[in-house]
């Protein structure tokens, strides 16, 4: 499972990607490695993109793991954002959001990264890939 971290500078969005197979033990090691990518910069929205996702094999007791870890952007005020296309990858992110809506009150689940770039007021992001892939 390769995950990509971009970002738009000028739009200050920082975008974590996914692709393939997701696990338990991958899904962490990306929150791990997205902590040290946001610690880069100050971005003021962040994108975690699962529509790239193929097999979903996170359980539910990660997702509760998940919410009682720190943001992964610390800035409350920080716009948040899952998109999650296929349905039920979509409900497990349904899910964190609601267990997670005290501690990330600007979070929103999406289906398409179109509904994403309206949320956040932008259109045609320029993302770059950081100087390094996290794989």
């Amino acid at each position: 499972m390769p995950f990509y971290f971009e970002n738009d500078s000028t739009k200050r969005i920082a975008r974590c990607r996914i692709e393939g197979r997701l696990t338990d033990e991958e899904i962490m090691e990306c929150y791990r490695s997205a902590c040290e990518i946001a610690a880069l910069g100050d971005p003021q929205a962040g994108i975690f993109d699962l529509s790239g996702v193929k097999s979903f094999e996170v359980s539910s007791h990660t997702i509760h793991e998940l919410v009682t870890l720190p943001r992964i952007i610390p800035n409350p005020n920080c716009v948040r954002m899952i998109i999650a296309e296929p349905i039920h990858i979509y409900g497990m992110s349904r899910i964190f959001l609601f267990l997670g809506r005290l501690t990330r009150p600007n979070l929103y689940v999406v289906r398409f990264e179109e509904e994403a770039w309206a949320i956040l007021g932008v259109t045609k992001p320029q993302f770059k890939a950081y100087e390094r892939k996290i794989v």
